[in-house]
């Protein structure tokens, strides 16, 4: 279970920093909006969470047939670019490229994540979003 959760919470807090400054700098924006961080946090931890599960099914699979680094990285590539062609599709292509590259190095950010072996920064990792979630609507 802690795999899931620290894999999960590593692709979101790396696809929310992606998606975050990557559209920031693509449409010369600079404004950080906390509100829109937020939103995007609620959202990609939605999909993160459920993606998530998928992403622990194929870790199963990779250590049951005993599969390399380079086919692990390319399954957990694919992995994230079709999840972000079927986010890319839910939110109607508005940030086209952003999204896939964002679920790609979030994909490659469960996969490695899973190689982390100390408990106390596997738990770290696994409460950050959902402490961010809970916590930010207090400070706002």
């Amino acid at each position: 279970m802690l795999n899931y959760l620290k894999g999960s919470a590593s692709a979101i807090i790396v696809a929310v920093l992606t998606l975050t400054f990557a559209s920031n700098i693509m449409f010369k924006d600079f404004s950080f909006s906390f509100a829109d961080i937020y939103f995007v946090l609620v959202y990609a931890s939605i999909i993160g969470y459920l993606l998530g599960v998928l992403g622990q099914v194929c870790i199963f699979l990779i250590k049951r047939r005993n599969n390399g680094n380079g086919k692990s990285i390319l399954l957990f590539l694919f992995l994230g670019g079709i999840s972000g062609i079927i986010v890319e599709f839910i939110m109607e292509w508005s940030f086209a490229p952003l999204i896939i590259i964002s679920t790609i190095l979030g994909a490659l950010a469960f996969w490695r994540v899973q190689k982390i072996q100390i408990k106390v920064y596997s738990f770290i990792i696994s409460v950050l979003p959902l402490t961010i979630i809970v916590l930010f609507p207090f400070f706002m």
